[in-house]
Order: structure tokens, then C-alpha cells, then sequence
């Protein structure tokens, strides 16, 4: 069987990390309960079973490292079983063409990254609480389309409350009917292109669809809004936003400054001892259609710059 991976956001940890406050209300007690569940329970399974694995993205980890020194050391304590999944060149490439076909909202360029590196690592699930650029239903089939035209096999996209209520117990039922001995790549290149056994057991519904759960499904359209609107306000993602917007401003204003401080940095956690996923081979078939993209983008580019000389 091939391992089974959860990807977390970095708002989940930052939500499991958050203490409670009297002041919270009801939304915000379950974004902080939930996030902390599912961050447990999934731990603990690792512990007790073989064939999981959990990762976290090196944009996720940014975040999460950044900030006051004391919360961002118990943000990082609560990855300790994960494995960060480096950004290499096909990543950006992705996330690239994922802004490019206007997925997601220009400052949301470290969403892309998220989402295209769990992409491109083969990873099963992306666990967020970003439901305005990750976990959003209208721009789904647009990831869909990309990421299937690109080869790769589409990550399942949910919510803490969503992992834990529907997805744990259909992956711990995987897990107790295989015993994995094998704890190399996150998955065979070999049958990269083929269903995952985890997948296998959904319907195409289940695969593609994201809110698919009775809880969501059973919501009114003020209820859905009103949980949007507590996540999109708390301090949690106002941050979250406000690191990204910074780092998408920097990358946007220096491109070159921006690549080389990151590949510092990923050499400094590297020298720290921070555990970094195994790289998977770019497949033939990716490495043209990203070709493809990089010539379109330069006569675009040529194109504008004709326009604007005339």
C-alpha cells in the first residue's frame, strides 16, 4: 500500500497552538478545538500505526516560524512529526500556472505554493482553514482541471472539523488493513498516475467535491457565511494574511533577493536538523507541459512590452 498523507496549513497549527479565551465565541471555540483534535489524533495514529505520513509545506512552515519567538516555538513543537515539503522550481512553476489562469486572487500567491506543493509531492490531503482561496467550492474545478492537465492526482481539500469527522475514519480503516514495513518516498513514482488505495475507496464525488460532508451540506446559506466571516476575522488568519501578503510583496518586488533568502533560510533549517520530505522525480510529461506554460508566459510578456514600446 502506499503511504496515506496529510498536509497541514499553517492556520491549523496556529489554531491549535492559540489558548482559549473567555471572550470566544462559539466559531471560534471549534476552529481551536477542531484544529487541535485533528493535530492528536492523526499524531497519535502515527505512533500506533505504520503507512501515514504527516507534512507540512516549507511556505507553511515559514509562516509558522515567523512572528513572537515563544508561540512560534510551540507552533513548530506541534510539527514535530511532520516532514516539510520543500519548494523546488516545478512548485513555483505550478503555482505560477495556477495564478496565471487566475485561480486564485492576486495577493493569494503563497496559497498557490501551498496547494501546488502539496501537488506536486503526491501528498492526499490538504488540511486549512483558508476557505476563501483553499477550501473555496467555485474555484475547485479550476484546480481540478490544472492540476489533472499537469498529470499529478488531485489532493483532497478540507477543513479540520471535515478531516476529523468524515476523512480520519476512512483513513484509519486503510491503515488497519495494511501493515506497511516501507518508510521511503511518499509515494512510487511508478504508479504516480495510477488511484491511490485511500482514493480508491470514494466515489468521484467524495474525490473532487469539497464541502461533502452532512454538517456542511445541512447548513443554511447565513450559517455557512457566518463561519466564513468568524474565520476570515480572527487573529489567526488576519496574521496569516498579513505574512502572506508581506512575503507575496517581496517576491513580486525582488524576485531574485526573494529566491536567494529563501534558499537560506531552507539551508539554515536543514542545518538545525528540521526533517525535509525526499524530493520525487519530476515526471517527462510534467516537465513539457511546464515548458509549455513558460513559453506562453514569455510571449505574453513580449507581447506587452511590443504593446507598450508601440
Amino acid at each position: 500500500m502506499n503511504k496515506i498523507s496529510i498536509a497541514f496549513d499553517a492556520n491549523i497549527i496556529g489554531y491549535a497552538e492559540a489558548a482559549p479565551r473567555e471572550l470566544d465565541n462559539e466559531e471560534m471555540e471549534m476552529l481551536k478545538s477542531s484544529s487541535h483534535k485533528i493535530l492528536k489524533d492523526v499524531q497519535e495514529l502515527v505512533q500506533s500505526t505504520q503507512g501515514l505520513k504527516l507534512v507540512i509545506s516549507e511556505t507553511a512552515y515559514d509562516e509558522i516560524s515567523d512572528g513572537n519567538k515563544e508561540n512560534a516555538k510551540n507552533r513548530i513543537k506541534l510539527t514535530q512529526d511532520m516532514e516539510v515539503l520543500e519548494v523546488v522550481p516545478e512548485i513555483e512553476e505550478l503555482a505560477g500556472l495556477f495564478m496565471d489562469e487566475g485561480v486564485f486572487r492576486p495577493k493569494a500567491g503563497n496559497d498557490a505554493l501551498i496547494l501546488a506543493s502539496a501537488v506536486f509531492y503526491g501528498i492526499d490531503y490538504l488540511v486549512t482553514w483558508n476557505m476563501k482561496d483553499l477550501v473555496n467550492e467555485p474555484n475547485m474545478q479550476d484546480m481540478i482541471r490544472i492540476i489533472l492537465q499537469q498529470g499529478h492526482e488531485v489532493p483532497i481539500l478540507c477543513t479540520a472539523k471535515q478531516c476529523s469527522n468524515y476523512y480520519l475514519a476512512l483513513i484509519r480503516h486503510e491503515l488497519s488493513k495494511h501493515q506497511v514495513q516501507d518508510k521511503g518516498m511518499l509515494y512510487n513514482i511508478d504508479t504516480m498516475k495510477s488511484t491511490k488505495a485511500i482514493k480508491s475507496m470514494k466515489t468521484t464525488k467524495h474525490k473532487y467535491v469539497l464541502f461533502n460532508t452532512e454538517s456542511w451540506d445541512n447548513m443554511d446559506k447565513k450559517e455557512k457565511q457566518r463561519l466564513i466571516d468568524a474565520i476570515e476575522s480572527s487573529e489567526v488568519m488576519i496574521e496569516s494574511r498579513r505574512w502572506r501578503a508581506k512575503k507575496d510583496e517581496e517576491r513580486r518586488k525582488d524576485p531574485e533577493k526573494y529566491r536567494a533568502d529563501q534558499t537560506a533560510l531552507t539551508k539554515k533549517w536543514k542545518a538545525e536538523g528540521v526533517k525535509f520530505a525526499p524530493i520525487p522525480p519530476t515526471p517527462p510529461w510534467v516537465k513539457t507541459l511546464l515548458k509549455v506554460h513558460r513559453e506562453k508566459l514569455a510571449a505574453r510578456e513580449a507581447a506587452k512590452k511590443k504593446n507598450f514600446s508601440a
